[in-house]
Order: C-alpha cells, then structure tokens, then sequence
C-alpha cells in the first residue's frame, strides 16, 4: 500500500540502533528525507553510508540545552518518531537518582521536548503531521528489576494520550506502538539469560522474540494511521491485542477530534490487532501479559 511518504520529511530518535536505525531505512527506502538522531556519531557514520541522504544529528537527548541548540533549528518536519530510551535495570531497593534522572531525561522528557519543537513547527505552518512514540509492553505489565523502565512506559502511554488531546485539532495525529521484546543490543543485553528469557517466551505463541526489523514501508505504524482517523492509539505488536481509541467520523484528517472532548479515554479492548476485527464479549479479556521492548 502506497502511503505517500516520498518527499515528506521525517525525524527518527534513537536512530544508531535497533528500531530506530530499522525505521530511517524503511522511511529511507520509501523515498522520505529523513532526520536521523543519535548520541553515537560512529552509528550515524555508518547509517549515512547504508542510506545517502539522511541527515544525521549527533547529540544527548538527556541534555535539553543541548537538544534545543541541535534540534531547535531542524526545519518543517512531517513524521516524528519518538524512539530513544534507555533501559536500567536495578531491583527497586537498589534504584539509584542516577537511573531514575537518566531514564525519565531520556525516556519521557526528551519526548516532550522534541515533540515540542516539531508541534510548533506544524502548527506555524499550518500544516497536518504525525508523532509516533515508541513505548514497550512493559508500560503495561510489571517486570523483575524494571521499576524505573516500566515507569517511564507507563508515563510515556499516559503522555501520548494528552498529546493526542490536545494536538488533535491542530491536525496532528499521536500515537503509540509497544513492541514486546525485540533482540536489538538493548534487548540482547536485557534477555539474553536463559532462565530470565524462558518466563517470558513461554507466554509469546512463536517461542521466540522478534528480531531487528524495517517496518514495510506499507506499516501503518510509520506514520502514526495511514487511514488519518486513527489517534492517541497504543499497538501492542502481534500476537498479542491491542487496545485503540475508536475516531469520530471524520477524524484528525477532516479536522474534528478523534474523541468526544467529554470522554478523551474511549477505547476498546475488544479489537484484536489482526485487521481490527471485533472479538465476541467472553473473549475481551485482557491481553496477555508480555515483557519489555
């Protein structure tokens, strides 16, 4: 499915690795210009030689000073992906001021502060845009020695939900994806012990985590609703279901909001995450439990 993307202009965090560096070159490969910040300058080395023409940025998304001088003068962007986290594990007795600074700087504040800086430039422009928040399984579910990650998901879905409300009449569509456990080398270092990853993959059907992947340029994810209705949604990566707030007629593309303004929080747990069928009542139970990005 063609979804428009050459020509647009995306920015991707947390793109020398993982799921960031796979989204620049599926974003890349379907002829967008893309944005591409990291904190590694030898990972956007390497990504400018994969994909010419990406426009890398160097710089610590935890320093917000530093952030605004490197990103406050970024140009009209189109699609923001919000990727960049930082995952550390500590048993909650033993959480530090250093992970828990670190971790909401980098997880959640810096999300705020570059979905700012591209808010505003959509809205000086008076132009239609899409934010996509990279979020975890783990906003959802608690983990052994995740208390600080699991916060910052959970406060990360809660953010994407606000900013879908109050974005939404400018014509911004917001929205989440929570991936379960995907074996980039965050989540290698995370679950690649044996007994700790064989709780986890006794719950995922396939037996398996998901590996590094580029998103088809025909995922709707890329671009937050391909449809245009669709906002402040969260989709938990196959196999599992997934939660959506249902738009009203019209949708961010007609500019009305999505939801009532009554009733911001209107979802429906009942649609499963294989082409949105509506699922029987007794088999609306909660989704499954299922472990960290």
């Amino acid at each position: 499915m063609e979804l428009g993307l050459a020509g647009r202009r995306a920015l991707v965090t947390g793109a020398g690795k993982g799921i960031g560096r796979s989204t620049v070159q599926a974003l890349h490969a379907a002829g967008a210009q893309v944005v591409a910040v990291s904190r590694t300058q030898a990972d956007l080395d390497s990504l400018v030689r994969e994909c010419p023409g990406v426009e890398p940025v160097c710089v610590d998304l935890g320093d917000w000073e530093a952030t605004e001088r490197a990103l406050g003068g970024v140009g009209p962007v189109d699609l923001l992906v919000n990727n960049a986290a930082v995952a550390l594990m500590q048993p909650f007795l033993e959480v530090t001021k250093e992970a828990c600074d670190r971790s909401f700087e980098v997880n959640l504040r810096a999300v705020i502060q570059v979905s700012q800086i591209v808010a505003r430039g959509l809205i000086a422009r008076g132009a239609p845009g899409s934010i996509v928040n990279v979020s975890s399984q783990a906003s959802q579910r608690a983990l052994p020695n995740h208390s600080v990650y699991c916060s910052t998901k959970g406060a990360l879905d809660m953010l994407t939900k606000m900013m879908a409300l109050e974005l939404g009449p400018h014509k911004i569509r917001v929205n989440a994806v929570n991936p379960t456990v995907v074996m980039t080398p965050m989540g290698r270092a995370n679950w690649s012990n044996p007994p700790k990853a064989k709780a986890m993959l006794d719950r995922i059907p396939l037996g398996r985590f998901a590996g590094e992947f580029g998103p088809e340029p025909s995922g709707d994810w890329l671009q937050g609703s391909a449809g245009g209705g669709g906002v402040g949604w969260g989709g938990r990566q196959p196999p599992h279901r997934t939660w959506t707030a249902p738009p009203r007629r019209g949708g961010a593309r007609g500019g009305r909001h999505p939801f009532p303004a009554e009733r911001p929080e209107q979802h429906d747990h009942r649609l499963h995450s294989a082409g949105g069928r509506r699922l029987p009542g007794h088999l609306s139970a909660r989704p499954t439990p299922t472990p960290t990005q």
